[in-house]
């Protein structure tokens, strides 16, 4: 399995939801976060590939050159709309028209030589 990064997202669901979740939880011995993540990823990829729109918003981030996941959170932030990717004349501006926040930087662990 892949790598899976903890965000601090909350879910928001129906009383069914939850306890189906948790009986799968009980039955499959993990957590019900784990539950959740198995059974939204697949869902997330298949909507993403209905949507092409989505699937544009992503092309355009990577031609920019920015972090997706620092350009999603900003354009949610900042209320920066698709439409706002794009010139007047409709190919995508060349820099991201929001402020991206910067990373700390990452801390050396204890474990890893010195560079």
């Amino acid at each position: 399995m892949a790598a899976v990064n903890k965000v601090g997202t909350q879910l928001l669901v129906s009383p069914f939801m939850r306890n189906t979740a948790r009986a799968l939880a009980i039955a499959r011995e993990e957590s019900t976060a784990e539950v959740y993540r198995a059974a939204l990823e697949p869902a997330l990829n298949a909507m993403l590939k209905s949507n092409g729109t989505a699937q544009d918003l992503l092309v355009v981030l990577a031609q920019m050159g920015v972090d997706q996941e620092r350009a999603l959170e900003a354009m949610i932030e900042q209320k920066i709309r698709y439409s706002d990717l794009f010139t007047a004349e409709g190919p995508p501006k060349k820099y991201f028209p929001g402020k991206l926040e910067k990373r700390p930087a990452r801390r050396a662990r204890a474990s890893e030589p010195d560079a």
